[in-house]
């Protein structure tokens, strides 16, 4: 069978890893950013050019592009440790989280401007610090991947069970049972049986 056939995965795993990447990388980010822009909003009563459309870029950049984070993340749940199925998702999933970090953070470039001030901030060096922890988060899975090979594989390759085959089944399809069964089954001999004929019955003494 395939390894990224759909009858190797569970739905249960896929759906826990999905809702854990939607509220890391897509609920809680804008929600966030959503209060900061009101944040901003009241601010900017007289200057609106104040952060407003930096934020709003930063929430949208994080719900686009955690969206597919979400389904690749349901993938790499889905399927079995050991799987190069799970592991390929895996490297998928941080590849988009990267994607996520640079373009959400804007490079570690922010730039707001008011009426006689602008502010100008560079970050990009802690920027690419974080993408460099997040691929290195991705490496869990390829370690990963080598523990659980073996097990894995044994799993796929025993031979599945027919119900009503267990232990007890086995003995008593066994030949030793067949044949204690047959023993017991075994009709009595003519000669033992004239023997209890001709025997004369016990007489009673006076």
């Amino acid at each position: 069978m395939n390894e990224f056939s759909l009858k190797e995965g569970k739905i249960r795993g896929g759906l826990f890893a999905a809702i854990g990447a939607a509220v890391k990388y897509v609920v809680v980010p804008v929600i966030i950013f959503t209060l900061i822009l009101s944040f901003f909003s009241a601010l900017n009563s007289l200057d609106e050019n104040l952060g407003l459309t930096m934020i709003g870029d930063m929430r949208n950049a994080a719900l686009i592009i955690g969206i597919p984070i979400i389904f690749l993340a349901f993938f790499r749940g889905f399927y079995p440790k050991g799987s190069i199925s799970r592991v390929t998702f895996a490297i998928l999933t941080t590849a988009m989280v990267c994607i996520w970090i640079w373009f959400v953070m804007r490079g570690g470039k922010f730039q707001m401007s008011a009426t006689v001030a602008e502010l100008n901030l560079d970050i990009s060096l802690l920027i690419l610090v974080f993408i460099f922890v997040a691929a290195l988060g991705g490496m869990y899975y390829v370690a990963e991947m080598f523990s659980y090979r073996k097990e894995y594989l044994t799993k796929r390759g025993a031979p599945p069970q027919a119900p009503g085959q267990g232990p007890a089944a086995e003995q008593a399809s066994s030949p030793q049972a067949s044949a204690e069964q047959g023993q017991t089954e075994q009709p009595a001999s003519p000669g033992d049986a004239s023997e209890s004929k001709e025997q004369p019955p016990e007489r009673n003494g006076a």
